[in-house]
């Protein structure tokens, strides 16, 4: 893998740290909440880098980018993605959106359909297909908190519910054994930090709000995406309707979902999606569909 390249972009209300590195076609990888670019660092990352240029960044309000007080929709961060790739002089590039970024990869390129080549969402959760999150005071809430304080993990009395969404994720991602999927949080002070800031982000910015918004990111917008789409699911995710939506919804779109995989196969199985991206682009298939 090549010298990784490290800069910041300018954006509005502040700028994004970004990691460029490899050679070829360009990437852009954007992550879900509560991660930063390490999350395709660790994995994706060194399988890709051989055949595109792959630029990762943090989110704003995320590892090492600046958090402005509002501007945390899709429609926002889809805003910061075009101005990341006009900062580094990106053209046109794939996206590949984890998660919640995986609807700021749909909306960039609903936005600027002619700067998206294709398109691959790797267990994107999209508001308009699927139901707001329960309240904090919903029994499963109730129980996730529990299961979380039993492995030890120092929480606030009252979290958010998106804070419990994505810790429901590390919790289901490896039935038995979360070590791999606890990876992404990091280990130690490390974790406890990263989980202390994302938290302060939903109680000091308009964050907690914006991530439940739909912001323009409709069915019917969907129903006109043209560009080719690759929808990589884990068979075990909590997103699978919007998987379902997605199928049914965009014109153009492959969808294969993994046996054995949760939320987090990003992460926890990297060489899954870098198979499917390596065969996507060069043929515009997926191996197995479902």
């Amino acid at each position: 893998m090549s010298a990784r390249r490290r800069g910041r972009a300018p954006v509005d209300g502040g700028s994004l740290h970004y990691l460029r590195s490899g050679s070829g076609p360009e990437l852009v990888l954007i992550h879900g909440l509560a991660s930063d670019l390490a999350f395709w660092y660790l994995g994706l990352v060194p399988l890709l880098a051989d055949d595109f240029t792959i630029t990762t960044f943090d989110l704003r309000g995320h590892g090492y980018s600046d958090a402005p007080p509002s501007g945390y929709t899709s429609a926002d961060l889809a805003a910061d993605t075009l101005a990341l790739m006009d900062h580094v002089g990106i053209d046109q590039a794939t996206l590949v959106g984890h998660s919640f970024g995986g609807s700021v990869a749909l909306h960039a390129t609903l936005l600027r359909p002619d700067r998206v080549d294709r398109l691959v969402l790797a267990d994107a959760r999209v508001n308009a297909l699927q139901r707001r999150l329960p309240p904090v005071d919903d029994p499963c809430w109730r129980r996730i908190d529990r299961d979380l304080r039993e492995l030890g993990l120092d929480l606030p009395e009252r979290l958010p519910a998106v804070a419990y969404s994505v810790l429901e994720e590390l919790l289901a991602a490896a039935p038995g054994d979360r070590s791999a999927a606890a990876g992404m949080f990091g280990r130690g002070a490390a974790a406890a930090r990263k989980l202390r800031r994302w938290l302060r982000l939903m109680e000091t910015t308009s964050a907690r709000t914006d991530f439940h918004e739909v912001a323009g990111l409709t069915v019917e917008r969907l129903r006109r995406l043209a560009t080719p789409t690759l929808a990589v699911y884990g068979d075990r995710s909590s997103c699978l309707p919007s998987c379902e939506g997605l199928r049914r919804h965009l014109p153009d779109v492959a969808v294969a979902v993994e046996p054995g995989l949760g939320h987090l196969h990003p992460f926890t199985a990297p060489e899954r999606l870098a198979g499917h991206i390596l065969r996507f682009m060069g043929t515009g298939e997926v191996s197995a569909c479902a």
